[in-house]
């Protein structure tokens, strides 16, 4: 038993991990950036290292939490805190007190069956987990009846290049197999038309959207309406302008009559089918699906993007019965689209030219309201699919011209994601040469979809990857990743209306959430009936804009009943995915003069798959210190790497630098500042300089070795994809609409999504997505021979082990290292792409051993696929092609072949520490590998590599010459080539000790 004088359990910091015996710290759970503040409140707020945490969205199973079943959690009467281990007790007399505002309370029918703290996991460990079953009759916070089993919606673009619509085939196939049998299916494809696919075992036949529910062509989009099937057209639909009324009156023909005979075993299934009833039928279907307008550049095809993002969900809410006035949550449905580019005809299609511009998406002029419009109509898509309870996941071929803000809108409102692949600025997409994809083509009326009467082929359930020829895969649809990459993203959602709220104790603020995050929604109900809280904070609000933490609101507003109320802090999550994770900035607001502060964070939820309620509560205590270098030792360079990532994306979001050069250019100059920031409050001065009569004195700072990670990662932030100095175009894809203005981005819709991604994902992800990790593929060990011959060649075949994977070999981030590597193929984990270069060089011997890919022209091989994915850690068991994708990242990176590294060259290159700028002495003192070479080899290969650098400049000059992009934005890519050293003195920071 506890006295009121003595604390539960000793403390515990995020940075060195000491811990009082008995009490483990959860730094797994919540992840402190340092565990100590320093007690003055001018240096803790301005020191540059930013004071916060993160918490990562991981399932409980992941977690294992100890969890406590049958009771409310013990909320402080006062702050509304939650009691835990740090709290003082005494439970003979059922008294606890708040240790966040010194309330005293009395809770005679909780703490009354036991005086044993052992009996109360709350008061045992910083982490705990109260569960609480779903009311009887209910199946979560929408009334969505237990019985409707997961739908999945797959919408096919049928304008992908030949390539790219094989690998989807392939697969959705895959996919399908993956799901339960009990999991409906749908088929939806969609070009200048959008067509419902029947997928019951006697019919055959697609049901085409009439030509009229399509718009008029928009300018400058290219394409035409496609004419229809005719395989089921509705009638009397073909002059209705109201295209709500005439994907309605299509589902409600077709939808009610599956619904109604009870889809399942047994059923015949028509526009939806149980997964377990496709093994024949599904191929079939999807071996009729043809490229359409072939002779049309990509980008510029007729496609109804949002008319098939709409259909989908009407069809996800026909077929379950779904009040649409009601919010619902159907647990494990989802809506997958894969398209090859913007959407082009009928809602949602702005003109490409316009979209190549750099303007803002709420500016007032015409052609600046189109923009909005289509951002509105998203939104509009995203909260329909959001109301259902939905997400939808966006697969596109390329991340280069998409309308990125428009697919942005529409996946994450509904709390899905948009994954766009990788492509290579070298790379130019197929069939786009010769063409300026802001214009469109000349008009074509092509066939939609072909007659499902007879099929050409019948497809097999596919191999993990296909026979398609692979070798001059650069961009892309990738055969065998987009599989594991759509099997991924249908089992990453473990919850349903998240909600995450914050506790602190006086003298600690929260000032800002960072995250998937969103206002409670008011016309939402709770579990317990109750209705949810209005006025909340907005995810990654300003600080004047939250209010004050740790107060509680009204019981009659708040959510839930008073064992679940949210404080005035507390944020919606629309979805907890696996990958995701939210971040937390904080501030001290007085000179503190107590030995510690505590952090609570307490993460609401439902499970639906368990049904039942789930509340996670972890505390954290933040020790007080007077020293600068005690708070030093506590940091965690990588997690405030990430905070101060997450941060700096969001402000550049905000600022518009994904589209204008200029704030891209502020947005670098800023995270530069917070160097400097940190090296002069963290640091001692090494150097003055008083110049000449008192003009040009400088002084430079010694930068904290204990933070050299957090150096190097906003070095490697400022060059990468998000906020990096523009790269050159692929010749023919920059528009010339845009070189009107003078700082538009050609790859905005890259930057946006990059920004997104790093917001929204898991603090370590977000770190790895800013410093990239280098790796080198080796081949892999011999098997092992079996000790026994076997008799026959078919039970040697079954005895066989699976193929064994590359073994990877981690690389300093250099460019030396690349050079050094000339024999191996070379892996770059970049956080979105893994970028490969296959070597250049055969090895000694003339042979690189079994299993590893010699050559440029090799390709992007299934050794180096699975190297790839080794090094993004989301390799499958094993290998082999039937286990289930890794959940442990998402979403899962796009693998993209980029040969020259070995010379030099390439774009693997550009993301490496241009070390061989720097003398030989910094060279060892960045990489001390690099000592084994000596100063005579070090040195003939930074001379190799400056005279490819001068040869790599000119051209980039020349190609930025050739794009007819303003002069500005190539003396800003001239700028970026600065080593590490040189950028860290651009803003008076020595980085490494000086002798």
């Amino acid at each position: 038993m506890q006295s009121p004088g003595q604390p539960a359990a000793a403390t515990s910091n995020g940075g060195a991990a000491v811990a009082a015996p008995g009490v483990a710290p959860c730094d797994h759970v919540l992840t402190l950036v340092a565990g100590c503040v320093v007690n003055q409140r001018a240096f803790a707020n301005t020191c540059g290292v930013p004071l916060g945490a993160h918490i990562d969205f991981v399932p409980s199973s992941a977690l294992r939490l100890p969890q406590i079943t049958g009771r409310t959690p013990l909320r402080c009467n006062g702050c509304s805190g939650f009691m835990n281990v740090y709290c003082k007790t005494n439970l003979t007399k059922w008294v606890w007190k708040c240790n966040l505002c010194g309330a005293v309370n009395v809770h005679k029918e909780q703490l009354g069956h036991s005086a044993d703290v052992a009996s109360y996991p709350e008061l045992c460990g910083e982490a705990v987990e109260y569960v609480l079953p779903l009311p009887s009759g209910a199946a979560g916070p929408a009334h969505t009846a237990q019985a409707v089993p997961p739908h999945v919606v797959f919408a096919v673009d049928t304008t992908l290049e030949p390539s790219d619509l094989r690998a989807v085939k392939e697969a959705v196939l895959a996919a399908a197999s993956s799901l339960p049998p009990t999991t409906l299916i749908s088929l939806i494809t969609f070009d200048g038309s959008v067509a419902l696919h029947n997928l019951g075992p006697d019919h055959r036949a697609s049901y085409t959207l009439p030509a009229a529910f399509a718009a008029p062509p928009v300018p400058g989009a290219g394409g035409v309406a496609a004419a229809p099937a005719g395989g089921g057209v509705v009638p009397g639909a073909e002059h209705s302008a109201d295209q709500q009324a005439v994907i309605q009156q299509l589902l409600d023909k077709y939808c009610s009559r599956t619904a109604g005979s009870g889809v399942g075993p047994g059923g015949s299934g028509m526009l939806v089918a149980p997964a377990g009833q496709l093994a024949a039928v599904l191929p079939k279907v999807l071996a009729t699906l043809r490229t359409v307008q072939g002779d049309v550049p990509v980008r510029v095809r007729a496609r109804c993007l949002c008319a098939a993002v709409e259909a989908s969900l009407r069809l996800v809410a026909v077929a379950a019965h779904l009040d649409l006035g009601r919010h619902h949550y159907l647990a494990a449905s989802r809506v997958v689209l894969m398209a090859a580019g913007p959407a082009t005809r009928g809602p949602g299609a702005v003109p490409l030219d316009l979209l190549d511009q750099a303007v803002s998406e709420k500016g007032r002029s015409p052609d600046n309201k189109a923009v909005a419009a289509a951002l509105d109509l998203g939104a509009a898509l995203g909260a329909m699919a959001a109301k259902i309870g939905v997400a939808v996941d966006i697969f596109t071929s390329t991340n280069m011209g998409i309308n990125a803000p428009l697919l942005t809108a529409i996946a994450h409102s509904s709390g899905g994601e948009l994954m766009p692949q990788v492509t290579p600025p070298h790379h130019l997409p197929t069939h786009t040469s010769g063409h300026n994809p802001s214009h469109g083509g000349a008009n074509h009326s092509n066939s939609s979809h072909s007659s499902h009467g007879h099929h050409h082929h019948s497809h097999g359930h596919p191999t993990a990857v296909s026979a398609a020829p692979m070798g001059a895969t650069a961009g892309g649809f990738v055969p065998g990743l987009l599989s594991r990459q759509l099997r991924a993203a249908l089992v990453r959602r473990w919850g349903v209306e998240g909600r995450l709220d914050c506790f602190c104790s006086e003298g600690l603020r929260l000032t800002q959430w960072m995250g998937p995050l969103d206002p409670i929604r008011a016309d939402l109900e709770d579990v317990a009936g109750t209705p949810a809280a209005v006025s909340v904070p907005t995810a990654g609000g300003d600080a004047e804009q939250l209010p004050r933490p740790g107060t509680a609101r009204d019981p009659g507003a708040g959510v839930g009943g008073a064992p679940w109320r949210l404080s005035s802090s507390a944020c919606g999550i629309t979805a907890l995915e696996v990958g995701r994770g939210a971040s937390l900035r904080l501030e001290v607001t007085r000179d503190l003069d107590v030995p510690s502060l505590l952090l609570q964070v307490a993460l609401h939820y439902t499970d639906l798959a368990a049904q039942q309620r789930v509340v996670r509560v972890v505390t954290r205590k933040i020790q007080v210190v007077e020293s600068r270098s005690e708070f030093l030792r506590t940091v965690n360079p990588t997690a405030a790497a990430a905070l101060l990532g997450k941060r700096a994306v969001l402000d550049a979001k905000k600022a518009g630098a994904f589209r204008d050069a200029r704030k891209a250019e502020e947005a670098r100059l800023a995270v530069g500042a917070q160097l400097g920031l940190v090296a002069a409050r963290c640091g001692r001065e090494v150097l003055t300089s008083r110049g000449l009569l008192g003009f040009g004195g400088r002084k430079l700072w010694q930068w904290p070795p204990e933070l050299m990670p957090l150096s190097y990662a906003l070095y490697h932030f400022t060059r990468g994809p998000i906020l990096g100095a523009p790269a050159p175009p692929p010749p023919g894809t920059h528009p010339a609409s845009a070189h009107a203005h003078l700082h538009a981005l050609w790859d905005s819709d890259t930057r946006l999504v990059g920004i997104n991604t790093l917001l929204w994902s898991a603090w370590g992800d977000a770190y790895r997505a800013m410093a990239p990790k280098l790796y080198a593929v080796l081949p892999p060990p011999p098997p092992p021979q079996p000790a026994t011959p076997f008799p026959d060649a078919d039970a040697a075949a079954a005895a066989a082990p699976p193929p064994p994977l590359p073994q990877l070999a981690a690389l300093p981030c250099v460019s030396l290292a690349a050079v050094m590597a000339r024999t191996v193929p070379l892996v770059l984990d970049a956080g979105t792409s893994v970028l490969v270069s296959p070597t250049e060089e055969p090895a000694p011997g003339g042979s690189t051993g079994a299993g590893v890919a010699t050559g440029a022209a090799a390709g992007l091989t299934l050794e180096l696929i699975e190297a790839a994915l080794q090094a993004a850690g989301a390799a499958t068991e094993g290998g082999t092609a039937g286990a289930s994708p890794s959940p442990g990242r998402f979403p899962m990176p796009s693998v993209v072949l980029t040969p020259g590294a070995q010379a030099g060259g390439g774009q693997l290159v550009l993301r490496l520490i241009p070390v061989h700028r720097d003398p030989y002495d910094e060279q060892a003192l960045q990489q001390p590998q690099l000592q084994q070479l000596g100063q005579a080899v070090a040195a003939q290969l930074s001379k190799q590599l400056l005279e490819s650098g001068k040869q790599a400049a000119a051209a980039a000059v020349a190609a930025l010459a050739a794009a007819g992009l303003p002069q500005v934005q190539a003396k800003q890519s001239a700028a970026a080539a600065a080593s590490f050293a040189e950028w860290c003195r651009g803003v008076n920071v020595q980085p490494f000790p000086v002798q």
